[in-house]
């Protein structure tokens, strides 16, 4: 018995021990195509709220709005063909980088747009 513990002692004193660590953990970095996923996927929850409100007759969007949505609209159906294209390793991360930064200004112009009622 004793020759095992002391074997257990020695295997103990060559290994080491785990450390442990300190401190908060940190939260997970997402990839460039987790993150653009993301943004996708918030951009299109509002085109298809903004879509849903108006075939419900909640939402009566005037031309100006109007003309902004569909900017907004057409612009992230292109970042989504370049984002697939990215995925497929036909387009760089710049490109999605670019149509994305597009699209997120024209949201930011409809949503003004929206909020000021079409002026």
């Amino acid at each position: 018995m004793k020759t095992i513990v002391a074997g257990i002692f020695a295997l103990a004193l060559l290994t080491g021990c785990k450390g442990v660590r300190t401190g908060t953990a940190s939260a997970p970095t997402l990839t460039f195509a987790q993150a653009t996923n993301a943004s996708l996927q918030a951009a299109h929850k509002f085109g298809m709220d903004i879509a849903a409100s108006v075939a419900d007759g909640k939402l009566v969007l005037t031309a100006g709005q109007k003309r902004a949505f569909d900017a907004f609209a057409g612009s992230l159906n292109a970042t989504d063909a370049i984002f697939v294209a990215y995925s497929g390793g036909t387009a760089t991360q710049a490109q999605v980088s670019t149509a994305l930064a597009k699209t997120t200004a024209l949201q930011a112009t409809a949503q003004s747009t929206l909020a000021q009622g079409g002026k």
